[in-house]
């Protein structure tokens, strides 16, 4: 059976499990003994103060199971995978499980590109999440997500290497106090509510390129960065598809 693909439009629920547990501890989380994929591994990622970090991405379709939106939550996701879906306080310490929903389709930086991030899993994922301050209105989140669709993605899209984006709105996590994440996240005691994932072909030359600094250099989100009160950032690399 192949393995689930990030960016597939046929999928728009992403359960993402991050933790610093060894490969082998990880894989022991599924009752099959074998190793989860797509598994994407980073050394020393920004916020972590983890040496070794693993993420898994399995996307899977919630409506597709006949699922009630009151049950869409963590544990049905996970018995609907087939992993340990009453994770014990032992293996939740230094690991993080996450249900999102995706905001729309994946958005294709460069169609005319042989690679196609929809058929493949990426060599590299840019994973972001950040939660904009909550107000009564909602209008800085709205600014926030406006950001983001009309200026920040058209810029991405000219960064060398950058291939794809998919957006994602947190619905429910397990975690412990000890589990692996950024201060500011701790400090919420909930990861951030908005996630960006950024399919790369590589990393070289992308964050020093002109057009990655423009893109992250910008009246717009100077302004909507000041409103952010959780982040976290990681770069991660495939190592098993």
């Amino acid at each position: 059976m192949s393995a689930p693909r990030v960016f597939s439009n046929d999928h728009d629920f992403l359960v993402v499990i991050l933790s610093n547990k060894s490969l082998d501890e990880l894989s022991a989380t599924q009752g099959s003994g074998t190793k989860p994929s797509p598994l994407y591994t980073a050394e020393s990622p920004s916020g972590s103060d983890s040496d070794s970090t693993f993420s898994v991405y399995f996307p899977l379709n919630l409506d597709s199971e006949l699922v009630p939106s009151q049950e869409r939550n963590i544990r049905t996701a996970l018995s609907i995978l087939g992993i340990q879906s009453d994770p014990t306080p032992a293996m939740l310490q230094g690991t993080n499980i996450r249900l999102y929903r995706a905001m729309g389709p994946a958005v294709l930086m460069k169609p005319e590109d042989s690679y196609s991030a929809l058929q493949t899993n990426p060599p590299y994922l840019i994973s972001v999440s950040l939660s904009p301050r909550p107000t009564d209105g909602g209008e800085i989140e709205a600014d926030f997500n406006a950001w983001y669709e009309q200026e920040h993605i058209d810029l991405l899209s000219k960064v060398p290497g950058w291939m794809a984006c998919r957006r994602y709105m947190l619905l429910d996590h397990l975690s412990t106090p000890a589990s692996f994440g950024s201060s500011e996240s701790e400090k919420l005691n909930n990861p951030p509510t908005h996630l960006a994932l950024h399919a790369l072909k590589d990393l070289d030359g992308a964050f020093s390129s002109p057009e990655h600094k423009a893109a992250t250099n910008t009246p717009w989100r100077t302004r909507v960065m000041s409103e952010i009160v959780a982040k976290e950032r990681y770069p991660f690399r495939l190592v098993s598809d």
